[in-house]
């Protein structure tokens, strides 16, 4: 079996990078999974539609931008940069945490809370109160199985990843 090679500084800084950002869009999902969504479900329907409109309208930032893009490519690249310093078993680890976060986080978004999303701008607010509880109601049911699941899925991503941390550590530990 080829012998590991010491990584560079840039590539332990990826690693913990790819951490960080994968902890920063778990926590982003938890937060609406167990207050958020909650909070607008306990408020009229009229004000949890506008208000959650305001926010899927605020969130396309640059703020947000790095914690829900970047660890496509940070764990790209920190597979390339384990894999070609044959750091194998650590390069695995990170390459399941950046499938499983691509698959299971990142095109459920694209995929289904992205478009309720969309369709809930596009529509009027109803201003009939049952019409609305109704809309709502079907809205944030759909909207938090999709987060859920994604949340589910980002932290096991992030696990993967500190798990590939941890591997590469014992494996530069000395003997």
């Amino acid at each position: 079996m080829p012998h590991a090679h010491p990584l560079s500084p840039f590539a332990k800084v990826v690693s913990f990078v790819q951490l960080i950002l994968l902890a920063a869009i778990f926590g982003f999902f938890y937060a609406y999974a167990c207050s958020v969504m909650w909070g607008l479900d306990l408020v009229s329907a009229q004000v949890a539609i506008e208000a959650m409109n305001g926010i899927n309208t605020a969130v396309t930032n640059g703020v947000f931008a790095p914690a829900f893009f970047g660890p496509l490519p940070m764990g790209v690249i920190a597979v390339v940069l384990l894999w070609i310093t044959n750091n194998r078993k650590p390069a695995l680890w990170f390459a399941a945490a950046l499938l499983v976060y691509l698959f299971g986080a990142f095109m459920i978004t694209g995929g289904f809370a992205v478009p309720l999303n969309r369709a809930m701008l596009a529509a009027d607010i109803p201003t009939d109160p049952a019409t609305a509880v109704n809309v709502w109601q079907q809205y944030s049911d759909e909207w938090q199985f999709w987060n859920w699941t994604r949340t589910g899925f980002s932290g096991l991503a992030c696990l993967l990843t500190a798990i590939g941390i941890y591997t590469l550590g014992k494996a530069a530990a000395p003997k």
